[in-house]
């Protein structure tokens, strides 16, 4: 048996909790050469890792490291390591090295070697509140991935998860819920994979309504093939969204199966009581212990459902207080994610018609809802475009400037015009609004309330 062939047994022996087996397989190899020997130390560090000997597994990759290098696989083990160990702040910074290695190396990667290490640390970005590193990872992946293997529809899943999660536009989110449902087809097994069920329940609960998405999250956390951590999960996701859009007379108070209520209760367990009574004051011991407890993404969601669903004037100070610590944590993050989480909290609190105009600079694309409008040809229309919607006014003398990067005159003027005309035809025709007012003082943005997320 091939080097290689005795790694995938090992392997094998590892994900099927054979640790003593995968041991003594394990000292058998004769590792020949640097590779071999850095694939030799990792299992060792594997199996210490999957036995729950965090800190000797983190010191195991340490060593490897040390002798044999950098390897995105052992950067990936180490701060799982350090995860379970709540060392944070190392395993922020293991983080971002592997972050940054994975971007080094992408174009030597083997496409499972890409799908896995992308989805892996999107995840975790997302648990940081990174929305913006989030989103890069997965489209980076998207953009790059040709196959529909197993890894393009565990990629997709996490896609319409997150796009789903924060109120977020992509013009192939209905392909993508598409190919999904069709896998039930084509790969049986794969489709009743959990991941792939979370990503439908997100789908179908903000595509089709709560009552398909709750018939689909029952059936998951029903399955006696789907284990207690999972359960909690899709259970959690489906009840945080459906009370942050304030969605009443919904059945999910009570958690459909008995052995979630531990898990539940841990997370939610206060909160519910507090909605469901609507009396008495916050107690901010146990708001300030979540965090502990909770990833800073769930923080951030946990405190929103508190405020959303508290009455305004009984609960007034909570409510600031909320607000207050929300703010903190986000104007503490990169301002592309900043922005995103004020545009996503803006959603949610906000009682008028806000549309959500997705930018997608690159590709010269604008989205709103699930209609898109590519000007890959028209870069001064998709610019002026843009500009109007950023600024929401603008003097036609600066804009001007913007475009042309000249004093304006009446040549400018009549220019600017035609394109005020232009772009309001397109946006009328495609997304049944007008963008724009002009008048020889400027130009003015004329659409309903909206935010905006932009994409480089």
């Amino acid at each position: 048996m091939s080097f290689k062939e005795q790694i995938k047994t090992i392997y094998n022996q590892i994900y099927a909790y054979e640790f003593e087996r995968a041991s003594v397989l394990h000292k058998q190899l004769l590792p020949q050469t640097n590779i071999e020997r850095r694939i030799y130390h990792h299992i060792e560090a594997k199996i210490l890792y999957m036995q729950g000997n965090y800190a000797q597994s983190a010191s195991t990759i340490k060593v490897t490291i040390e002798q044999f290098g950098k390897h995105i696989g052992l950067s990936c083990d180490l701060i799982n390591c350090l995860y379970n160990l709540n060392f944070y702040e190392e395993w922020g910074k293991e983080l971002d090295s592997a972050f940054f290695e994975f971007e080094k190396y992408f174009h030597l990667m083997n496409n499972q070697t890409q799908v896995n290490t992308a989805i892996f640390l999107g995840k975790l970005y997302e648990e940081r509140a990174n929305l913006f590193r989030a989103n890069e990872l997965f489209l980076k992946l998207y953009n790059n991935n040709k196959s529909k293997d197993s890894g393009y529809y565990y990629l997709l899943a996490n896609l319409i998860r997150f796009y789903c999660s924060y109120n977020l536009n992509h013009p192939e989110l209905a392909i993508w819920y598409k190919d999904l449902i069709c896998l039930k087809e084509t790969n049986s097994n794969l489709f009743l994979d959990t991941e792939i069920q979370h990503a439908l329940i997100w789908s179908e609960y903000l595509l089709l309504g709560k009552e398909a998405a709750i018939g689909r999250m029952e059936s998951v956390v029903s399955s006696p093939q789907v284990d207690l951590i999972d359960k909690n999960f899709c259970f959690w996701e489906l009840v945080s969204n459906i009370l942050l859009r304030k969605d009443c007379g919904c059945p999910l108070l009570n958690p459909p199966v008995a052995e979630i209520e531990n898990l539940y209760h841990q997370k939610i367990g206060f909160l519910y009581t507090l909605i469901k009574n609507k009396e008495g004051s916050i107690n901010w011991n146990i708001v300030q212990g979540w965090i502990k407890d909770v990833t800073l993404t769930d923080y951030l969601v946990l405190l929103n459902i508190l405020n959303i669903n508290y009455d305004q004037d009984l609960f007034k100070f909570s409510r600031d207080l909320i607000k207050s610590k929300c703010d903190l944590i986000v104007n503490g993050l990169d301002s592309q994610s900043s922005a995103l989480w004020k545009n996503y909290f803006y959603q949610l609190a906000s009682d008028k018609i806000v549309l959500t105009i997705a930018i997608y600079k690159k590709q010269r694309l604008i989205v709103i809802g699930k209609n898109s409008l590519e000007l890959e040809s028209k870069d001064m229309l998709f610019q002026f475009m843009v500009k109007i919607i950023e600024t929401n006014k603008i003097s036609l003398s600066d804009l001007t400037q913007y475009l042309w990067n000249e004093p304006h005159t009446n040549i400018h003027y009549d220019r600017l015009r035609i394109l005020s005309q232009r772009a309001n035809k397109l946006f009328k025709n495609k997304f049944n609004v007008t963008l724009l007012k002009f008048s020889q003082s400027g130009i003015e943005s004329i659409l309903p309330t909206y935010v905006i997320t932009s994409y480089v």
